[in-house]
C-alpha cells in the first residue's frame, strides 16, 4: 500500500509566487537523501525507491 504525494499544474498555476517558492523548496526536499532518511526512520518507502516497488509489483502481478 503506497500514498503518493499529488500535486497538479493548476493548483501550483494559482498560488501566490511566495507560495510556489515553499512548494519547490518542499519538493526539492522531498528528493534528498535528507528527506528519504528521515522517511525510511517513520517506516515508510521514500518515493526514489518506491519506483522500484511499483516495477516489481508490475513485474509479478502485470499491468
Amino acid at each position: 500500500m503506497y500514498r503518493p504525494l499529488y500535486l497538479t499544474y493548476t493548483s501550483l498555476y494559482k498560488l501566490p509566487k511566495n507560495e510556489k517558492k515553499e512548494v519547490k523548496r518542499f519538493l526539492e526536499f522531498i528528493k534528498s537523501d535528507e528527506s528519504a532518511k528521515i522517511i525510511k526512520a517513520n517506516g515508510v518507502v521514500p518515493f526514489k525507491e518506491g519506483f522500484h516497488l511499483i516495477k516489481q509489483r508490475k513485474d509479478i502481478f502485470g499491468s
